[in-house]
């Protein structure tokens, strides 16, 4: 029985450490997930204003979200997410569609292209160059230039942040009570932080939800599902276009998107993977960063990234 006790006593360490393993993992993925959700609906917005219809935007970005980031875990092992890129599908839509003139069917082309050449930079040894090439501090300071964006987003749609003519960017009205909100849920984040909280974001999440609902800022009675065509995927599945594909137009696109979502994946997965104390195995989730853009194109939406919402998921413990 003296001989056996340490066995046991190493089985059941065993069985603990794997049960909070699987916590804390669960807990991550849970709060990764509710960070950047919104970005399902904002792209779906932002694709409508390029023509293509909002409900179909948005099964296209679910879908290419979906299966990118099964590939992400199932082929690298990583705590990591893929979506559309918030910033690059301004890009698609205010630039090479808008601006440009190119149908939105050629820019789902440009795409699917720009997939391809980005995957083949990413399973080439063109990827150890390019990240031996640029400096550190310049990788860097993509993820935190990503970063600082998103966080503008949010301090912009909460009101923090408003627009004015003689300085760009003013103080909002605090008492509006969306701001107010936001303000509220803001400081839960900054005390559950300082107190080390697991799972800090997605109980600041929550509760800010539920507060949400107390002040009327929200409504269960507005959600509304009857209304969503699922029919409306077939108009923008394998729906891209090549016919312009030798001219100057789709060309300078397929340059501009190949450019962006390179270096961009690139700053945001180097700053990720060392995060989670993993830089060494950066080529595996960078090619599968690279096949999304080819499904983006195929299943009719913007190109995609490494979500930067992944950092609230690493803060949470995720690791794998």
């Amino acid at each position: 029985m003296n001989e056996r006790l340490p066995e046991d006593l190493q089985q059941n360490k065993s069985i603990k450490f794997k049960n909070q393993y699987l916590k804390t993992e669960v807990l991550a993925g849970l709060t990764t997930f509710i960070a950047s959700v919104y970005i399902i609906m904002t792209n779906a917005l932002i694709l409508s204003d390029a023509g293509i219809n909002p409900d179909a935007a948005m099964i296209a970005t679910i879908l290419t979200c979906s299966i990118s980031t099964i590939l992400m875990g199932v082929f690298s092992d990583t705590p990591f997410i893929v979506v559309p890129g918030m910033g690059i599908n301004s890009l698609f839509t205010y630039t090479i569609v808008n601006s440009m003139g190119l149908p939105w069917q050629d820019a789902l082309g440009v795409v699917f292209v720009s997939g391809i050449i980005f995957t083949i930079i990413a399973s080439t040894k063109i990827t150890p160059i390019l990240m031996k090439s640029i400096p550190s501090n310049l990788k860097h300071a993509i993820t935190v230039g990503v970063g600082f964006f998103i966080l503008f987003i949010g301090l912009q749609k909460s009101g923090l942040v408003v627009a004015n003519e003689n300085t760009m960017v003013a103080l909002g009205d605090i008492t509006n009570k969306e701001t107010f909100l936001s303000i509220i849920t803001l400081l839960i984040i900054l005390i559950l932080n300082a107190r080390n909280v697991s799972g800090s974001l997605l109980i600041s999440i929550i509760l800010g939800t539920i507060i949400a609902l107390f002040m009327g800022v929200t409504s269960l009675s507005t959600l509304d599902f009857t209304s969503f065509n699922i029919g409306a995927f077939s108009d923008v599945f394998l729906a891209m276009s090549f016919k312009n594909i030798f001219t100057i137009p789709f060309i300078v696109a397929v340059f501009s998107i190949t450019i962006v979502i390179v270096f961009e994946n690139m700053g945001i997965l180097y700053g990720q993977m060392e995060a989670i104390e993993r830089s060494e195995e950066f080529q595996k989730p960078f090619v599968i960063s690279a096949v999304s853009n080819m499904l983006a194109g195929i299943f009719g939406t913007s190109p995609t990234i490494i979500a930067a919402e992944n950092f609230s998921g690493i803060s949470a413990g995720a690791t794998k």
